[in-house]
């Protein structure tokens, strides 16, 4: 098996920072990975000072086999942050694992996305490994292939990211048709075009949502695991963004997820049960995501 390089992403908050790290280095493949932690410039000066407490935190330990600390000297902003750190690391290394400084991670994660960038490495179709499951229910599957691709704990390929569009003017284009419109938001689930629309005209900086269209627009699909295996802890309040809810909670699976679809096909079981938490949830999702995206660029 393959330890992909891991791309972390932090910034100013240093208690979400040392539970993510203490998270991944419970993972039995930590300390044969290589781990590259990418820090924004500070737009304050009490931001300056949380920063040099995370970069503390980072050095305070051997999280991973190797790890190496990349900060900006300006801020640049999330969206420019990622797409930046990722596009490096994907055209050096080939591949990159990201997680960010609020993901926490179940001690089978690197395992299931390590032998998941493996086994469909050379899948066009398959442009995203996701660590994190929506808290929709059991399901029949351990794992699935879905349209679009997970904001917290996922991986790809270089050949994948080749594929990413920043332009989404180029994106809101070729979505013109609404057949195309309907599906691209999960059968009017959950309004991503709209996502798009606002980035066009500079109201939201997202990096997930242009890689969202470039997937789809690819006819590229991500997998998925059943059981999340990645936890987000930066809706408590504490955050730039102020968010506190639970509705992204879901425990972190206590086994690992051992089998991957045959076929390079979109589950239908996982899309439905997909779609049925986006529909129950649509009217908070919206406002939690138009705020978050807002303020960090998600």
């Amino acid at each position: 098996m393959t330890t992909a390089p891991i791309a972390f992403f932090a910034y100013s908050r240093p208690e979400h920072t040392k539970r993510a790290l203490e998270s991944l280095s419970s993972n039995p493949e930590a300390q044969k990975s290589e781990l590259f932690v990418f820090i924004d410039g500070p737009k304050t000066k009490q931001d300056k000072e949380k920063i040099e407490k995370v970069k503390s935190i980072i050095k305070s330990k051997e999280w991973c086999g190797k790890i190496s600390i990349h900060q900006s000297k300006q801020n640049h902003g999330c969206a420019h942050q990622f797409i930046e750190g990722v596009s490096w690391l994907c055209s050096t290394k080939s591949r990159v694992i990201v997680l960010e400084d609020d993901n926490l991670v179940s001690p089978f994660f690197l395992k299931f996305m390590n032998e998941a960038l493996d086994t469909f490495a050379t899948e066009e179709k398959v442009m995203d490994i996701t660590g994190y499951m929506y808290p929709v229910g059991n399901l029949d599957i351990e794992s699935g292939f879905v349209r679009g691709g997970g904001d917290w704990g996922w991986a790809t390929w270089d050949h994948a990211w080749k594929m990413f569009e920043p332009n989404s003017e180029k994106l809101i284009s070729k979505l013109a048709d609404k057949k195309t419109r309907y599906e691209f938001n999960y059968k009017n689930s959950y309004d991503y075009y709209s996502l798009l629309i606002k980035h066009a005209k500079g109201k939201i900086e997202s990096w997930s949502v242009r890689w969202y269209a470039s997937m789809f627009l690819n006819g590229g699909l991500a997998l998925f695991p059943s059981r999340s295996l990645v936890q987000n802890i930066g809706f408590d309040g504490k955050g730039r963004c102020g968010l506190k809810t639970n509705i992204y909670d879901t425990p972190l699976s206590s086994s690992p997820v051992l089998n991957f679809p045959e076929n390079i096909k979109e589950s239908e079981e996982m899309l439905s049960a997909t779609i049925k938490y986006f529909r129950n949830n649509n009217k908070f999702i919206k406002k939690v995501k138009d705020k978050l995206i807002s303020i960090s660029g998600l």
